[in-house]
């Protein structure tokens, strides 16, 4: 992670610069991501595709849970990782799909369709964690 304001590589748990002491998403002179600059207006870095748009922890929409939340959601059911990461069409499509799969394969199918559904859940969620930009029918 990047200072927002001086660019220096901080840790990705710093609330606060060490080198400027300046308390992170408050001003967005650099990209939190790459650490390029950007302009105050810009929603997102146009270098990494990170959101740079602020962000209101208080309001319960800031911080996207850990990835390994929604990964194992998606163990104990097919498509509810990709519900809680906010994909909520393709978590039933997921969720649909798998059941009639495994009707159809006697439940064979689900030694594919499982690990793929938990390994999307987690990298997603870690995509969002990031703050990056995820598509509604995004995989992977």
């Amino acid at each position: 992670m990047h200072c927002t304001n001086c660019s220096e590589a901080i840790s990705d748990l710093a609330e606060v610069c060490p080198k400027c002491g300046v308390r992170q998403n408050t001003v967005k002179k650099y990209c939190h991501g790459c650490g390029e600059p950007v302009k105050e207006i810009q929603e997102m870095c146009t270098s990494c595709g990170v959101s740079i748009k602020k962000t209101n922890k208080s309001s319960g929409t800031g911080e996207a849970m850990h990835p390994a939340i929604p990964a194992l959601l998606s163990f104990l059911i097919a498509g509810l990782g990709q519900l809680v990461n906010g994909q909520v069409a393709k978590g039933i499509v997921c969720f649909i799909g798998s059941i009639i799969l495994a009707f159809i394969t006697i439940g064979i199918s689900a030694i594919i369709t499982m690990p793929m559904l938990i390994i999307d859940a987690y990298l997603i969620a870690k995509k969002r964690q990031e703050g990056k930009q995820v598509g509604d029918w995004e995989f992977f």
